[in-house]
């Protein structure tokens, strides 16, 4: 009786197969790994699909300016589809009203700085989406030294701005601010409608951030008046100036995000640092020229830059 022996193969006759197989486990470890943020990363998160397409460009602007603001610190992941069940990250910066609403809902253990929002989160760090009203008025001080009163029509249902901070800031540079309260378009309207008979050269109209009052029609009418009676409409919306407003204040979403940024990195530094929202203090200040002239103002055209702010100046 014979016994044949099993057959034993031996993988070194497969070089090329025990190649493939090598490489494969390689590759998967690679893969596995590189989705697991280092030590130092920064999770961006935001919903790109919510976004109407001119906010997408100001979100790309605001998330490059995080980008340099966090620099060699360590990787950046984007995730662009709202919040996550984890984040595996040492910092989180969490963009737009909404998302930002999740977040804190989702109750993320991680440091979180917020931006791209338009009121004050309690118990984190952040930027407002709207500029600091104080650099409203310093502007309009430089721009139209003689002006004496600004009148400022807001929402009653908003919270955006601080009626008592408005009256401040503005008292800051000797300019007195007298608040308007309206409660829908047509109270606004009929207040709007007071004011453009009275105002003079000495006075000014500030139309403020997340204004829904000021359509074109009503536009129209305050610019007419406005170049009648010399006096400054001035606005949060640059295209109120492409119409003939005097000049608008706004962010600068690079810097903005910047600064968010190197927030990010501070928190993630030191954890136990006291959170705080902020406003925009690096904005873009346009100015029409066409009604600066008319107006016998002079304009000099440069970036001004000090602690804490940037303001650049764009003439249309």
């Amino acid at each position: 009786m014979t016994t044949e022996a099993c057959p034993i193969r031996n993988h070194s006759q497969y070089p090329y197969l025990a190649w493939v197989m090598m490489i494969v486990s390689l590759l998967g470890t690679s893969l596995v790994n590189s989705q697991i943020p280092e030590l130092g990363s920064l999770t961006i998160i935001y919903n790109r699909n919510a976004l109407h397409p001119q906010v997408k460009t100001i979100y790309a602007d605001i998330i490059n300016g995080i980008r340099r603001g966090y620099a060699d610190n360590g990787p950046v992941l984007e995730i662009t589809d709202g919040v996550p069940d984890v984040v595996s990250a040492d910092a989180v910066v969490v963009l737009g009203n909404t998302v930002v609403r999740e977040a804190l809902a989702a109750d993320m253990d991680k440091p979180m700085v917020v931006g791209a929002v338009s009121w004050n989160v309690d118990a984190v760090y952040g930027v407002r989406i709207i500029p600091d009203p104080a650099l409203v008025f310093e502007n309009l001080r430089a721009l139209v030294p003689a002006v004496n009163n600004i009148y400022i029509v807001v929402d009653a249902n908003s919270r955006l701005l601080n009626p008592d901070y408005l009256v401040a800031a503005a008292k800051g540079y000797g300019i007195k601010a007298i608040i308007k309260q309206a409660s829908d378009i047509k109270e606004a309207a009929s207040i709007y409608a007071q004011l453009a008979k009275k105002m003079q050269s000495q006075d000014a109209l500030w139309i403020p951030p997340g204004d829904r009052f000021v359509n074109k029609t009503l536009l129209s009418t305050l610019l007419i008046k406005s170049w009648k009676s010399y006096f400054a409409v001035i606005s949060s919306n640059p295209y109120h100036v492409s119409k003939g407003a005097l000049f608008a204040v706004s962010p600068d979403y690079y810097l903005m995000g910047k600064r968010l940024g190197e927030l990010a990195q501070q928190v993630s530094d030191n954890p136990m640092l006291p959170p705080s929202m902020q406003p925009v203090r690096d904005v873009i200040l346009n100015v029409n020229q066409r009604m600066a002239n008319h107006m016998g103002l002079k304009i000099q055209v440069d970036e001004a830059s000090s602690e804490g702010k940037t303001i650049q100046i764009q003439v249309q």
